[in-house]
């Protein structure tokens, strides 16, 4: 197809630029930034839409400035490394109110009331202290490219924590190392933030030979920052290189595999440090700093608010759990996930809170039950996944909260879930949205809802 020329209008939430063609067909491009004249090259054409990248600048962004990364473009681990810092988030805000407003049908005047200037990143480079990446037939790990299987080789990854940057580094140039990735799936490596230390996380089908867990062995051994390697195995959960199965009090003997935190006491209300764990492969915010302040900002949405009962749903480790035992009289934690119920009763522990309680199970299932057992929260904190929680929603006003924090990482599901809990007679009263991952798209917000009362009829 031949280039065309596009005036764009506005970011969409997957972060391309929107523009229409003469004919009024929208036009998706990558790597445009709204105001901007490019020249695109169409990629996919459907009959409504199309998409492309830009083959060449026309007229700039004030908000364009130079990759800080020499593979960006080519490597699909990033997409806003093009644009300033201050844009970043001005763009990310202008698309969540956007969605909000277009898919949940939500008031603008109401939401733009509600929602104060997003929260940017302590750290704008080197803050992920968790990346996953994919191999090639050569062993060498990278990210995929986009719109592609084909795998971006590199050493250092300007989103990563140092510590992990070092042990990258260190592996890739270690033909060892290549022999054992290119049996695997994909790679992860974990960076522990208290210890400094770096996990190496392997996922494969069946377990290692042998000769495999010695390998393993030496590069723990040769490489400083390294302190173990793990496999990720189908049907099994995850071995160690004695070909032990790690999980439990098994993690808990192994120290190298127990990551952990420390945050202070600004961000929990704690009256001194609170240390989070959680296993080797289990689910922990990527931005350790950035999600600090989001705990910070749901603390100070309970504190000083009537919260005699909390519940906490896709509890996790209890991230938001364990600091609100702090201002809350009681917490209760659902989560399906073992590992992380283990983490949530560890980290109570750890903090001496007696008040807190975690049971394993599916959430929709726990919040249907406690709604039949006639149980009241005065506030429900709902962290789901990026499919959001669309059967959970209709069942939360059951439960008779005063208020609802809900926690996303997808606007485009938050939308569709708010707009049913505003049908409830809950209205946004606070939205914030937090920087957790910059130089990329991808959104991490927070909302508050409160009840509304209703107006007596003749009052």
């Amino acid at each position: 197809m031949n280039l065309l020329t596009v005036a764009i209008d506005k970011m969409v939430a997957n972060g391309q630029g929107l523009g229409r063609l003469a004919d009024g067909r929208v036009i998706m491009v990558r790597g445009a930034l709204p105001g901007e004249t490019v020249r695109v090259r169409p990629v996919v054409e459907k009959k409504q839409y199309l998409e492309g990248e830009v083959h060449e600048v026309v007229a700039a962004s004030t908000g364009r400035v130079e990759p800080r990364c020499p593979l960006f473009g080519r490597c699909g681990g990033c997409d806003f490394q093009h644009i300033a810092a201050r844009e970043q988030l001005r763009l990310k805000r202008d698309v969540l109110l956007d969605i909000l407003v277009r898919t949940g049908g939500l008031d603008r005047a109401l939401v733009e009331k509600a929602t104060t200037m997003p929260l940017a990143s302590p750290d704008p480079y080197y803050y992920r202290q968790r990346i996953r990446l994919h191999v090639d037939d050569r062993g060498r790990p990278g990210f995929l490219r986009h719109r592609s299987h084909r795998v971006e080789p590199l050493a250092h990854c300007y989103l990563a924590r140092p510590e992990i940057n070092e042990v990258l580094g260190q592996l890739a140039v270690r033909d060892r190392a290549a022999t054992l990735f290119r049996q695997v799936d994909s790679l992860e490596l974990l960076l522990n933030p208290d210890l400094g230390s770096v996990i190496l996380l392997l996922h494969r089908r069946d377990r290692p030979r042998p000769a495999d867990q010695a390998a393993a062995r030496q590069l723990v051994e040769e490489i400083a920052g390294l302190a173990t390697v793990l496999w990720s195995l189908d049907n099994i959960g995850l071995v160690d290189t004695l070909n032990r199965r790690v999980e439990g009090d098994a993690a808990v003997l192994l120290r190298q595999t127990l990551r952990s935190r420390a945050i202070g006491p600004e961000a929990s209300e704690a009256p001194q440090k609170l240390v989070f764990t959680w296993e080797a492969g289990g689910f922990s915010q990527v931005n350790g700093a950035q999600n600090a302040n989001l705990i910070d900002c749901v603390v100070s949405w309970v504190k000083g608010r009537p919260a005699r009962r909390v519940l906490d749903l896709y509890c996790g480790m209890g991230n938001f759990a364990v600091p609100l035992a702090h201002v809350a009289g009681e917490v209760l934690g659902l989560e399906v996930q073992g590992a992380a119920i283990r983490g949530a009763r560890r980290n109570a522990d750890l903090a001496g809170r007696t008040n807190c309680r975690f049971i394993k199970g599916a959430v929709e299932d726990g919040v249907a039950g406690l709604a039949s057992d006639g149980a009241s929260f005065d506030t429900v904190v709902l962290d789901p996944p990026r499919q959001g929680a669309a059967t959970i929603v209709p069942l939360l006003p059951l439960l008779r909260p005063r208020r609802i924090i809900y926690i996303s990482c997808d606007p485009a599901t938050l939308a569709r879930d708010l707009a049913g809990l505003v049908k409830a007679d809950y209205s946004p009263a606070a939205i914030r949205l937090f920087d957790m991952f910059p130089q990329t798209h991808h959104l991490e917000s927070a909302v508050l809802l409160e009840k509304q009362k209703k107006v007596k009829s003749g009052e």
